[in-house]
């Protein structure tokens, strides 16, 4: 049988290699936590870089965009611009055209105001003078009449005056 002696030592080399075994599985748990840990670190590194790659790329889009928008703004502002002098022009044209045909139109007025004047003023003059004419007539008829003149019945046959034989 084995001693106590024999057993001591069977325990405590039992007792070592179980603390040998502790020892080891905590170095392997040790390089576990310390992987672990590096692997943490450098997935922190990386989650860095892609976060500012990805600010980067972010700032580099907003920037290209901004650019995008003040070229079409820049384009639609000059084409806004064509638009309003074409507009412009037109306008001035249309102006220019309706101010001619005013001033033609107020020459006409003149014009035709003017003959209408003459033609008035010269239908004024026949009937003046058709008025004199007849009151010249008139009164060689009443001078006939009242002297008994051959002319008298020449008158009264004249379809000038056909009444006034009657007055």
């Amino acid at each position: 049988m084995r001693t106590l002696e024999q057993l001591a030592e069977k325990d405590q080399l039992r007792d070592q290699r179980g603390l040998l075994a502790i020892l080891d599985a905590g170095k392997y748990e040790d390089r576990s936590v310390d992987r672990l840990s590096k692997m943490h670190e450098a997935a922190q590194l990386e989650l860095q870089d892609l976060e500012a790659d990805f600010q980067f790329r972010l700032q580099e889009s907003i920037l290209h965009t901004e650019a995008k928008l003040k070229h079409r703004f820049a384009e639609q502002e000059q084409r806004l611009e064509e638009e309003l002098r074409v507009a412009e022009s037109h306008w001035n044209a249309e102006r220019n055209s309706l101010g001619q045909r005013i001033t033609t139109l107020e020459e006409q007025i003149a014009c035709s105001n003017k003959m209408g004047q003459q033609v008035l003023e010269m239908k004024l003059g026949e009937v003046t003078r058709e008025k004199a004419r007849l009151e010249e007539e008139l009164r060689q008829a009443y001078a006939c009449r009242n002297l008994g003149d051959p002319r008298l019945e020449k008158l009264k046959r004249s379809k000038t005056l056909p009444r006034i034989w009657e007055l």
